[in-house]
């Protein structure tokens, strides 16, 4: 169990480097052509935010497109786990292949969805989904095989079958793999989207970072990449938090 100084450790940590940072670009440690002090970086931020057209342009296309490639992902890793555990053969033959599937280069593929798809949001949620549905896709696989043999009793008991037994215990009972499949799949998805976008995407945070680059403007660039770094870590805390209130002893019971 955790402490309480083991939970402020990290907060202090990250402060602690990030005041280093503040002043090794403010002495002239830290050469400014590189790197630009973080109170910058802040203020870059606040320039895409603050205006209007930064919410619609830049902001709002990237989460929609995260959102959309983690709920795709989501859902399709955890039907393709649900129909390979139907067959342990089937199973077998695909693990190979599944292992491989992150090192697949997708983001060489995305011109080839432009082509195909057109330069839109639907070529950015598919390279998100790509890169987002193998983690969830082995979780899924891994709690499967976690599930405790008192399930499959309890099913037979209560003759609970088919639809009622995958939302009453099969689920519930692999809480804790979808939780962190969910996790890993945002994260991916995130990923994914964002570095779509910096290829040939005309809108989203990933284009802003990339049109900043272009132009030798460093502060609006790293205030990009902060706000893409608050977008996801935003999302990862606040699944962790749900994670850490499902799994709290007493709180998530299977029902039959």
């Amino acid at each position: 169990m955790r402490t309480r100084r083991d939970r402020l450790s990290l907060p202090v940590l990250l402060v602690a480097a990030v005041a280093a940072l503040e002043v090794g670009c403010r002495v002239g440690l830290i050469d400014p052509q590189i790197v630009v002090p973080p109170t910058q970086m802040v203020r870059g931020a606040w320039e895409i935010v603050g205006r209007g057209e930064g919410w619609r342009t830049v902001i709002l296309p990237s989460a929609t497109a995260i959102l959309v490639a983690t709920c795709f992902s989501v859902l399709i890793g955890t039907c393709c786990a649900l129909a390979l555990s139907r067959s342990r053969m089937i199973r077998s033959a695909c693990e190979p292949y599944i292992v491989v599937l992150p090192a697949i280069p997708v983001f060489a593929l995305y011109p080839v969805f432009i082509a195909v798809l057109g330069q839109g949001v639907v070529s950015l949620v598919l390279t998100g989904v790509l890169l987002g549905v193998v983690p969830m896709l082995t979780q899924v696989l891994a709690g499967l095989d976690s599930l405790p043999a008192y399930l499959d009793k309890l099913a037979r008991v209560y003759e609970v079958r088919g639809l009622s037994r995958l939302t009453r215990l099969t689920l519930p009972g692999m809480a804790p793999a979808l939780l962190t499949g969910l996790r890993l799949s945002s994260a991916y998805s995130a990923i994914g989207v964002i570095a779509a976008e910096l290829i040939l995407s005309p809108r989203g945070l990933g284009h802003a970072i990339h049109s900043a680059y272009e132009s030798f403007d460093l502060t609006r660039m790293y205030g990009a990449i902060l706000l893409v770094l608050a977008l996801i870590g935003s999302m990862y805390v606040g699944i962790a938090m749900v994670q850490r209130r499902v799994l709290a002893p007493g709180h998530m019971e299977v029902r039959a």
